[in-house]
């Protein structure tokens, strides 16, 4: 149900399309050739948004430092240190978590 008496069609997402272009940015960004440079129309195409809907979900992203910006103008790629800080933290969690299950063993210090 979405609101009072309204129900969801099925097949349909109402969840935020500006997050959802943002994270098609962002996962595209981070996929293949993360250190290669591309342009704002490559990542436009590759993220399946418009050149207008790239450009306002990379805003953010550059300002979180999860993107970078090449000195030439309208070159973007994902940000290693951003994305490696996720990386170590999602790391930690999942040895915690098998642990936690008894998947993995605790390491001796």
């Amino acid at each position: 149900m979405n609101g009072p008496g309204k129900r969801e069609k099925p097949g349909r997402s109402y969840g935020s399309r500006t997050l959802e272009k943002g994270l098609d940015v962002l996962h595209f960004l981070a996929s293949g050739d993360i250190l290669g440079w591309k342009s704002l129309r490559q990542v436009a195409a590759g993220a399946g948004v418009t050149l207008a809907e790239a450009h306002a979900a990379l805003h953010p992203l550059l300002k979180r430092g999860l993107a970078e910006k090449a000195e030439k103008a309208g070159a973007f790629r994902a940000a290693a240190g951003g994305l490696g800080q996720y990386a170590l933290k999602t790391q930690e969690a999942l040895v915690r978590y098998g642990q936690e299950l008894g998947l993995t063993r605790q390491r001796k210090e």
